[in-house]
């Protein structure tokens, strides 16, 4: 249900150079994207540009947040 959440709140922004990656355990066991992000208890949404990502998003307002200053910055 956290997934669902924060996947929809995705699907509402414009984001028109966005890639995104989900996965859990051995789906993404290996991967370097997921280096380091594992573990979490609720679904994590991380967003990120230029080869950096910014905190770790678990509410959808948090990611909203992010997701509208991505769109501010282009």
């Amino acid at each position: 249900d956290d997934a669902r959440v924060l996947l929809a709140e995705v699907a509402r922004a414009y984001v028109p150079s966005l890639v995104l990656a989900a996965g859990s355990g051995a789906a993404v066991a290996g991967l370097p994207l997921f280096e380091g992000r594992g573990g979490a208890v609720a679904a994590t949404a991380y967003v990120c540009r230029g080869y950096a990502c910014g905190q770790p998003a678990v509410r959808a307002a948090e990611l909203r947040t992010q997701l509208q200053e991505g769109a501010l910055a282009r």
